[in-house]
């Protein structure tokens, strides 16, 4: 929680300033794109950062996002875990899959953002489609099963509860 506080308090609201003050429509970075990003767009918010800007996120925010993901992961994995063997869910099953969901989550997120370094490292005038559309489609790809992953997670507690108002009202 404190390496994602850190993250949306301070470095990427600077990096978004910084996008923003070069009169950027959009100022939003890559990894807070959970649609993905065009060429065009792409283009255009290298270039709003400047040197400054994509040496911060470089530097600075892909560290960062570096710690995070695979303890976000992980945190996912223990909730999956926790609610899966409360439900009476068979043990290797829910190990597996609350593995895999945490592992998928942090991996996709961790290849992105190896893939947006590329994209910072070549700057607005260096970069391709090819390139762009791998890191964007590991960009939607993150955030398709992070929807999943806390779809199932918050499903899993939501029938923790439910299980124990039934207990507790005799039915």
């Amino acid at each position: 929680a404190a390496v994602y506080l850190v993250m949306v308090a301070w470095s990427l609201p600077r990096l978004s300033q910084l996008a923003d003050a070069a009169g950027l429509a959009d100022p939003r970075m890559f990894d807070l794109r959970p649609e993905g990003f065009d060429f065009s767009t792409t283009r255009a918010l290298l270039a709003a950062l400047g040197d400054e800007g994509r040496a911060f996120y470089r530097i600075v925010q892909q560290r960062l996002d570096t710690v995070f993901p695979p303890l976000y992961g992980m945190v996912l994995a223990i909730g999956l875990n926790h609610a899966g063997l409360r439900l009476g869910l068979r043990r290797p099953v829910v190990l597996a899959a609350a593995a895999l969901l945490g592992a998928g989550v942090a991996g996709f997120d961790l290849v992105e953002n190896a893939l947006v370094a590329r994209l910072l490292v070549a700057g607005p005038d260096g970069i391709t489609e090819a390139g762009v559309a791998w890191a964007s489609g590991f960009s939607r790809a993150k955030a398709a099963i992070t929807a999943v992953t806390w779809t199932l997670l918050i499903s899993l507690y939501l029938a923790l509860a439910w299980r124990r108002y039934r207990s507790r009202r005799g039915g």
